[in-house]
């Protein structure tokens, strides 16, 4: 099985990193723990990334975009295009996050 190569958006790096700072701030080692969950969690895309669903878009995308969710709360929106997975968003599903799709 040949595995799948990842990129990352501007956009999702962003997020990440917003997620780790704040986590930061209030205890060290959830955050050191989140960055790894994160990043494991996207790097699992590699072989099989069709297992996640397909996010529901209320628009008509061009692009299946899936969610892969994280932790409990945080959802990976990514798309696949040849044999690569496309990471767009990191988001914290505890918030509103439509208004970015």
């Amino acid at each position: 099985m040949s595995e799948y190569k990842i990129s990352w958006r501007p956009e999702a790096l962003q997020d990440v990193s917003e997620h780790i700072l704040f986590l930061l701030n209030v205890n060290t080692q959830a955050a050191i723990d989140l960055k790894k969950q994160l990043f494991d969690g996207v790097n699992s895309l590699k072989e099989f990334p069709e297992r996640s669903p397909i996010l529901e878009m209320p628009n008509n995308s061009p692009l299946e975009i899936r969610k892969k969710v994280i932790n409990k709360r945080y959802l990976v929106l990514y798309a696949i295009q040849n044999k690569e997975v496309e990471i767009y968003r990191v988001l914290d599903s505890r918030k509103k996050f439509e208004y970015l799709i």
